[in-house]
C-alpha cells in the first residue's frame, strides 16, 4: 500500500511552510512520489505546518497552522477529480490540528476540526473547494462566559487545553487534550478575563503581554503535573484515559481505541490495555488491515531528546508487537499525520 505522509522539514520552525507531503510506498520500500504544497500556500498564507489530513468523498483536505500570533489557520482544498485547489482563510478555527470527515448534505461536505486555540471543535462547510461556515460543534468551555468571549482576541497564552484531535464512530465524538478540561474551566476565564483587561489598560500588543505572562501561565506546557493528559468521549462525556500528550486516537476494525501517547513514545490499545513502546516521539496513526497493525510516525521532538535523526516509521501489529522501522530522517524531522495515498488529479 502507499501512505501519504506530512513531514516538517525544521522542528519547531516559525518561517515560511516547510512541510512536504511523501509517497512512501510500504511493499516497494521506498519513497514514490513528493507533493510540494510550497508555491500555492506561501502565497499570502505565511504558513508552516500541515498538521492534519483527511479526504471525503473526493476531495482531500489539509488544515495549515500559520505563525502569525500562532493562531491563524488555513485549509487546503485539493479536488481530486480535476487538480483545483484552494488555500481558505480560516476564522474560527485558529491553530487548527486535526480534522476527520463528518458528513453531507446537498451540494456540501462537511468535516470537523480542533480549534486548539479557542477550546471548541468546529464543523466546517466547504462546497467544492471553498470553506462556506465555520460552526462550533463541541464547546470545551461549558460556561455562559463563552458567549462574551471575543474570537479575535484568542491568543497563545490561552493555549490551556489543547484540544488537538477528533475522532468520529458510531456515533461517538472522541477527543484529545492536554490537560483534563473539567479541572480548569474556571481558571481558564479568570485568567482570560484578567489578560484582556489588561491588555486595554495598558495598550500594549498581544506579543509583549504574552512575554510578560510566561512565567505566570498554567498551561499544557507548565502544568504542575508535566504534560497532564486526557482521552474523551464527548458525546457521552466520559474519560476514557489519563494519558501523557495525547495524539492520533483512531478507531480500529475490532471497535478498538488506539491513541499515541506521544510524551512517552508508546501508541496504546485503550480497550485491551496493552501498549508498545516506539523509538521517538509517536503522532500520526494509520490502520493497514491487510498486513494485520498499525504505521505510526515517530519525529524528533523539540521538546524531548532520544536517539532518532529525524523523521521516522514505525510498523506495529495488532498485538502490539514492533514489527519494523523506517528511517525517513533525509526527508525530515517531524511526521504530523499518515493517511492513505488516493491517486487522483494532484498537480
Amino acid at each position: 500500500m502507499q501512505l501519504l505522509i506530512s513531514i516538517t522539514t525544521k522542528a519547531n520552525t516559525k518561517t515560511d511552510l516547510n512541510d512536504l507531503f511523501y509517497v512512501y510506498d510500504t511493499d516497494r520500500k521506498r519513497i514514490v512520489h513528493k507533493l510540494d504544497f510550497k508555491a500555492h500556500t506561501r502565497k499570502g498564507a505565511n504558513a508552516h505546518r500541515a498538521t492534519g489530513m483527511c479526504y471525503y468523498k473526493n476531495f482531500w483536505y489539509s488544515g495549515i497552522f500559520c505563525p502569525k500570533h500562532r493562531v491563524g489557520s488555513k485549509l487546503l482544498i485539493v479536488d481530486l477529480n480535476n487538480g483545483n485547489q484552494i488555500i481558505n482563510d480560516l476564522s474560527l478555527t485558529k491553530a487548527i490540528h486535526s480534522i476527520t470527515p463528518l458528513c453531507e448534505c446537498k451540494i456540501y461536505n462537511m468535516i470537523l476540526a480542533c480549534s486548539t486555540q479557542n477550546d471548541c471543535i468546529s464543523v466546517i462547510t466547504t462546497h467544492n473547494t471553498r470553506v462556506v461556515t465555520e460552526d462550533v460543534y463541541f464547546d470545551y468551555l461549558d460556561s455562559d462566559k463563552r458567549l462574551e468571549l471575543d474570537w479575535s482576541k484568542e491568543y497563545v497564552w490561552d493555549d490551556l487545553l489543547h484540544a488537538n484531535n477528533v475522532c468520529i464512530n458510531n456515533g461517538n465524538t472522541y477527543s484529545c487534550m492536554f490537560l483534563d478540561y473539567n479541572i480548569c474551566n474556571k481558571d481558564f476565564i479568570k485568567r482570560k478575563e484578567e489578560h484582556e483587561e489588561k491588555r486595554k489598560n495598558l495598550n500594549r500588543p498581544v506579543e509583549t503581554l504574552r512575554a510578560e505572562m510566561a512565567k505566570k501561565r498554567i498551561n499544557w506546557r507548565t502544568h504542575k503535573e508535566e504534560m497532564k493528559g486526557a482521552v474523551y468521549d464527548l458525546t457521552n462525556q466520559k474519560l476514557l484515559r489519563h494519558t501523557t500528550a495525547p495524539h492520533s486516537l483512531i478507531i480500529n476494525q475490532f471497535n478498538e481505541k488506539v491513541f499515541c501517547e506521544s510524551g512517552t513514545f508508546k501508541i496504546i490499545n485503550i480497550d485491551k490495555d496493552q501498549e508498545t513502546q516506539c523509538d521517538g516521539f509517536t503522532r500520526g496513526l494509520y490502520e493497514d488491515k491487510k498486513r494485520g497493525g498499525y504505521w505510526v510516525g515517530l519525529s524528533y521532538h523539540r521538546v524531548f531528546s532520544h536517539k532518532l535523526k529525524g523523521a521516522t516509521l514505525q510498523f506495529v501489529s495488532y498485538d502490539m508487537k514492533l514489527e519494523e522501522t523506517i528511517d525517513l530522517s533525509l526527508t525530515g524531522k517531524e511526521i504530523f499525520d499518515i493517511i492513505p495515498f488516493k491517486k487522483g488529479v494532484w498537480k
